[in-house]
């Protein structure tokens, strides 16, 4: 799965603001979700469904605690908390709602496996002024929630964009971000700001496989013909073959890697 941005609304915010807030990001972001504690569910639907008036993706809301909300607005998801109804009394009725939990320890980690929770969110990892006061789990306690768990966990808590690597490191598949973006003078520029670093991490990471042989690729091998500059094949006399597909001599500048690719190169020697 891609590395996954979940940015959260921050309880601050009037409606108005939120949703252009919403508009203005969610093309940077993977899910957004509506947390706001002190709203009730009528207020939460008017939420929904300006969220989606403003022009975001129903798939991409996320309703906080409240599933009789999710499910009547038609939000793409509900997120559980430790004081929600547990995900598997309400599994039944989720249709095709996302469902995330929301734990704080590795051992609760296992609980929201079992549950079939599609995503957990999981921290705080670094000091935030949300928690103020409270001592943050940290990488180390993050890196073995992320070992503990089938799905995927999500770090939350104080993450800035220069912090996905070692998250990303320590096992999360994704990142949730609440004042980060949705309390910033430019809430657009912060989401692409975390979308950018998420990216550049993704493509460093890359795994191909050439000549049978699992391969990272960095930043500059993003096409054939750029890998094979990196062997010292560029313009050399070559049959390339991508994922059982030869690849045309004009295609090699062309043709981008993704990852896991396979990757068969023959170079074929002159001889009298």
């Amino acid at each position: 799965m891609t590395f996954q941005l979940h940015a959260i609304t921050t309880g601050t915010l009037e409606l108005a603001q939120a949703s252009s807030t919403a508009a203005a990001i969610h093309s940077f972001v993977d899910y957004i979700h509506i947390r706001e504690k002190q709203r009730s569910a009528r207020e939460l639907l008017y939420w929904v469904e300006a969220f989606r008036k403003a022009g975001v993706p129903a798939e991409k809301i996320i309703v906080n605690d409240r599933l009789d909300v999710a499910l009547a607005a038609g939000a793409g998801g509900v997120q559980l908390t430790e004081s929600s109804v547990p995900l598997k009394q309400v599994r039944p009725f989720l249709r095709q709602l996302a469902a995330g939990c929301s734990v704080h320890e590795p051992a609760a980690v296992a609980h929201a496996n079992e549950e079939r929770a599609d995503w957990i969110l999981f921290g705080h990892i670094y000091d935030t002024a949300s928690k103020p006061g409270r001592k943050p789990r940290g990488l180390e306690t993050l890196q073995a929630a992320a070992y503990a768990s089938r799905v995927p966990v999500i770090a939350i808590g104080g993450i800035k964009p220069h912090h996905i690597r070692e998250v990303k490191a320590a096992g999360a598949k994704g990142v949730a971000v609440m004042s980060g973006i949705f309390a910033s003078k430019d809430p657009a520029a912060a989401a692409a700001s975390y979308q950018t670093a998420i990216k550049k991490e993704e493509i460093n990471d890359m795994q191909i496989v050439v000549n049978g042989k699992s391969t990272p690729i960095s930043l500059q091998e993003l096409t054939i013909e750029e890998l094979l500059a990196s062997y010292s094949l560029q313009g050399k006399a070559v049959i390339v073959e991508i994922n059982g597909h030869i690849v045309p001599k004009e295609r090699l500048g062309l043709t981008t890697i993704q990852e896991g690719d396979r990757i068969e190169i023959v170079q074929f020697v002159g001889g009298g």
